[in-house]
């Protein structure tokens, strides 16, 4: 009954994290008692079993889930906060992996990206084209056979990628490039991720990574959180300004220090159509990231105005961290990083 509860209110993310078939029913349950124990599980097999079956603790049953057992305890609440804890297990380990099917183009082209990159074995740094003709002759020679490949620890089936190639041949285009700015310094200074990159360039690629985020995260939102997205805090302030400081490179005393951004969300109006994105670029050798009070207050007025119904749960924040955006997949891992951060805020990722 709980679970049922939880399916028809989670829409299509009971699809991704509840026990439900293809047709968004229920799976039987089963049920063993052991003295003050409870262990319960659902059934993944082909037979039609009845709604509620008891299982035989002597017998190893392999088409049931994993078994949740406890004491359920004395009060009357118990199996809803079972039931809770159950999905929220699971969405918790596809949030963390970053395995939500999907919706938005620019995921899509990051994990192709990296699937290239697997196939004719550069490193993830890598950001220059692949000939397409290279691609092919190394399928031919090593995935001829294989019908998916691990990258990144996720299973990419290679029909999919095999698509996407002969999607690109029929556009005519015969390399594959990386989907955000790359490094633009051919002979760098050093061995740091970094010096591959002018000011200039580590500025475009910054931008062009924070502003295909923004519009990454609010479609993933939208499309498996419709029942949840009222509650986590980047989609209520949407749409907003995203106001960042990026500060370069500093070299003192043969030490290189990366780049680093710190920034902050500011709501505007409901009914404005579109984000802004407001970083700017300095070489200004400071520590601090705090906002000092008077903007504060002046985001916080604007929070009370634009979000009057959302105002009395949120606050004023600074990100301040290390800019690590030279992997193959940076879009996919900081739009996951939000989601785990405002999932989070209201309990619903460990």
């Amino acid at each position: 009954m709980t679970m049922s509860s939880w399916i028809k209110s989670l829409g299509i993310l009971a699809d991704i994290i509840a026990p439900v078939d293809m047709n968004r029913t229920i799976l039987p349950i089963g049920i063993l008692k052991d003295d003050e124990w409870l262990y319960i599980s659902w059934y993944r097999g082909r037979k039609k079993l009845p709604e509620i079956n008891i299982l035989d603790g002597n017998k190893i049953e392999y088409d049931w889930l994993s078994y949740k057992g406890a004491r359920p305890g004395d009060r009357s609440s118990w199996y809803w906060r079972w039931t809770f804890e159950e999905l929220r297990g699971k969405l918790t380990k596809i949030i963390k992996n970053k395995a939500l099917p999907i919706c938005t183009e620019i995921i899509y082209k990051e994990l192709m990206w990296s699937t290239s990159l697997k196939i004719v074995r550069k490193g993830s740094l890598y950001t220059k084209s692949i000939s397409i003709n290279e691609i092919k002759s190394r399928i031919e020679k090593e995935y001829q056979n294989i019908s998916d490949i691990n990258v990144n620890k996720k299973r990419v089936p290679m029909s999919l990628y095999k698509d996407y190639i002969a999607n690109l041949e029929i556009k005519g285009i015969n390399v594959v490039e990386c989907p955000i700015p790359g490094e633009d310094i051919e002979n760098p200074k050093d061995d740091w991720v970094w010096s591959a990159y002018s000011d200039e360039q580590l500025y475009i690629r910054t931008v062009k990574i924070y502003k295909e985020v923004i519009i990454g995260y609010k479609e993933i939102v939208e499309t498996f959180f419709p029942l949840l997205k009222n509650r986590l805090r980047k989609f209520v302030l949407y749409p907003f300004t995203l106001k960042g400081d990026l500060q370069a490179p500093k070299e003192t005393d043969g030490f290189s220090a990366g780049p680093g951004l710190n920034w902050h969300l500011e709501p505007l109006p409901s009914d404005y159509k579109d984000f802004i994105l407001d970083i700017q670029f300095t070489k200004e050798d400071s520590d601090d990231f705090h906002l000092d009070d008077n903007i504060i207050y002046e985001i916080g007025k604007k929070i009370k105005e634009y979000r009057r119904d959302d105002c009395m749960w949120l606050s004023v924040t600074r990100t301040g961290q290390v800019l690590d955006i030279f992997e193959d997949t940076p879009i996919t891992d900081i739009i996951y990083k939000w989601l785990e951060q405002d999932l989070k805020s209201i309990n619903w990722v460990d």
